[in-house]
Formats: C-alpha cells, sequence, structure tokens
C-alpha cells in the first residue's frame, strides 16, 4: 500500500468502477486481511508468492472462505509445495510472475505452467555472467 512502489501505482492504474480492486499490506494482521478478502470476495488474488500460501491455509483450515478464478504469485519464488497448497485451497494452478519495481511485468508463465514467457516488446532483458558480461 505504500504509494511509490510498483504494486500501489499498478493498483491504482487499474482502479475503476468495472474493476474494484482491494489493496491490502502484507503486514497487517492475518486476521484484518482474512476478514476484508472474505468480505470484497476477489475474483482474481494478486500477491507474493509467501503471502499466498499463507492465505491458501487459512482456506483450507475453513477462516478464509473465497473462491478467486485467477491466482497470481510475485515477488518471491513459487515453491512447488506453495504451488501444491494453492491448488488445494482453490482448484486453480497458480500463475508465476516476475516483476519489478522498474519495469512492472517482465515475464510470467505461460498457461501450460511449464515456462516463462518473457514480455520482450515491453522491457530489454540482457541477461550476464557472474562478471556482468
Amino acid at each position: 500500500t505504500t504509494p511509490w512502489h510498483q504494486s500501489a501505482l499498478v493498483g491504482k492504474t487499474l482502479q475503476s468502477h468495472l474493476v474494484p480492486t482491494l489493496r491490502i499490506d502484507s503486514n497487517d494482521p492475518l486476521s484484518s486481511i482474512v476478514e476484508r478478502l472474505n468480505a470484497f470476495r476477489p475474483r482474481s488474488l494478486v500477491g507474493y508468492a509467501g503471502m499466498n500460501r499463507i492465505l491458501a491455509v487459512e482456506q483450507i483450515d475453513g477462516r478464509l472462505k473465497i473462491n478467486p478464478e485467477a491466482i497470481f504469485c510475485a515477488s518471491e519464488v513459487l515453491t512447488h509445495d506453495s504451488r501444491s497448497l494453492i491448488r488445494k485451497a482453490w482448484g486453480v494452478e497458480a500463475t508465476n510472475v516476475y516483476a519489478a519495481t522498474e519495469t512492472a511485468g517482465v515475464a510470467s508463465e505461460t498457461w501450460e505452467h511449464k515456462a516463462m514467457a518473457l514480455y520482450e516488446d515491453l522491457v530489454i532483458v540482457e541477461p550476464v555472467d557472474d562478471n556482468y558480461q
């Protein structure tokens, strides 16, 4: 929810009567996050991979009661275990997204969830070795 953070800027850009959004700080108390999500009932859930894992446990344990159609995990490694918990909680496959504050989206998983698709029309990526060559 920090105004200058990339995710807050994207959320503010997307905010409209047609696309309602709810911005939640991951440092807020978990009970408050669960309460607000239960009231909002999101169709899509976008969050840190670790936070989405925590929310999946809340859903499995019955405290969180939402039914998102799409779940996007960003900013952290989406582990196999987290992916499995998310699938168990909501019955949908999480999509891994790679983004940076400087560029927003860089890449995301393909529909088959087998590889990352680079947004080469939006960013210039320069792979380097350990010596920055």
